[in-house]
């Protein structure tokens, strides 16, 4: 191999043919030069990355400004009168589901919204299929590490005499186009087969952040998780 590697070197370069020896002394440098530049490459990547985590952490812990990359997260706690929040009206209960879009960090994010992408069952809008995407709302800012609730769905877990319309349906809090097209709703789901909306948290120059929100009524109560 030796012998063929310098035939081969010599006919590139149009070169009398170099001896082994000569081939050895040329490649055992290289070799030590590579390996002692991926060393050092190696070596300052990490402590260029602690420094910047220690960085972090001091000006956090003085108070300071440090740059942290904003990303969105939907967020949702079971029990927490702050996502689970119940309207009496004449007799009347009605349970509200939120969420939470947090910005996790530090600078700023503008025009953030949530939008209804998905859903099992369909829902209906009025008397037709929902077109997707359908959104929350209008659009908000959101400071560094701050966090805005938003209803997603409500259900009148006592009827009392209200119509069929709000007893045999989940509505949710979408709002869709410019124009009141009816209630959006979806059917009383089961436990055993819970209505599942996909929903996007998003913002411009931001990655988005999907999740899928689990509903259930059970003996009149209605449920929520986010899987």
């Amino acid at each position: 191999m030796l012998m063929w590697s310098d035939d081969q070197i010599a006919r590139f370069f149009h070169l009398s043919s170099p001896e082994a020896p000569t081939v050895i002394s040329w490649a055992i440098p290289l070799f030590l030069g590579f390996v002692t530049l991926l060393l050092y490459h190696t070596y300052h990547s990490g402590v260029l990355k602690v420094a910047e985590s220690n960085v972090q952490i001091a000006g956090q812990e003085r108070g300071l400004a440090v740059s942290v990359a904003p990303r969105l997260l939907i967020d949702f706690f079971e029990k927490d009168d702050k996502y689970e929040r119940l309207q009496y009206t004449n007799g009347i209960v009605r349970r509200a589901i939120h969420i939470s879009v947090l910005n996790n960090g530090l600078d700023d994010i503008h025009d953030c919204n949530i939008k209804l992408i998905a859903a099992t069952p369909r829902p209906k809008t009025g008397d037709t299929p929902t077109d997707f995407p359908v959104y929350f709302g209008a659009n908000f800012d959101l400071q560094g590490k701050k966090r805005q609730f938003i209803k997603i769905v409500s259900f009148v877990e006592n009827p009392g005499n209200t119509d069929v319309l709000e007893r045999d349906n989940v509505f949710i809090s979408a709002a869709v186009g410019g124009f009141f097209g009816g209630w959006t709703t979806v059917p009383i789901p089961m436990k055993d087969s819970p209505a599942i909306l996909t929903l996007e948290a998003f913002a411009p120059s931001v990655a988005s952040k999907i999740v899928h929100l689990h509903l259930w009524v059970d003996q009149r109560r209605l449920h929520a998780k986010i899987v």
